[in-house]
């Protein structure tokens, strides 16, 4: 009986170190995604902040394609735009550097891959979309000049 109890208690405890670990906060966020024309966009911001991201992003790579007709628009690999609700949901994807993370609103990541920019909705600014056509510029140079040339 006491080594059937152990091999019970056993795979019990193994069962549960195989969950995954949830805060309430995270048991709370509904992640949604919505797919335009040049952009994946993911979020645990609502369904109508994403889709207005997806959309200024639009606006402006339209607006550039007008400006800058040499420029080149299309990128090798997808970019996914990350969107977060609020700066502490966003804390935790933050850029490090030397141990301290980052206090930005948003950041370009370039990969062989997929591209990501990540910022959040929570609006502390005059002009909030100003973080994300910054980040967008950086694919857009990234594109046209290289992975080396990148103004930060």
């Amino acid at each position: 009986m006491t080594k059937r109890f152990t091999v019970v208690l056993a795979i019990f405890l193994y069962s549960l170190a195989a969950l995954p670990a949830r805060s309430p906060a995270q048991a709370k966020d509904t992640w949604v995604s919505v797919r335009s024309n040049n952009f994946f966009l993911v979020g645990n911001a609502s369904e109508k902040e994403v889709r207005e991201v997806a959309t200024r992003l639009e606006q402006f790579r339209e607006v550039f394609t007008r400006l800058f007709p040499r420029m080149r628009f299309t990128s090798p690999v997808p970019t996914t735009v990350v969107v977060f609700k609020s700066d502490s949901s966003y804390k935790p994807f933050k850029p490090v550097v030397d141990g301290k993370t980052l206090a930005v609103a948003g950041y370009f990541q370039s990969g062989r891959d997929v591209n990501y920019i990540t910022l959040t909705t929570e609006r502390r600014e005059e002009y909030p979309y100003a973080i994300i056509f910054h980040e967008y510029v950086h694919l857009l140079v990234n594109n046209s000049l290289g992975r080396n040339n990148i103004p930060t």
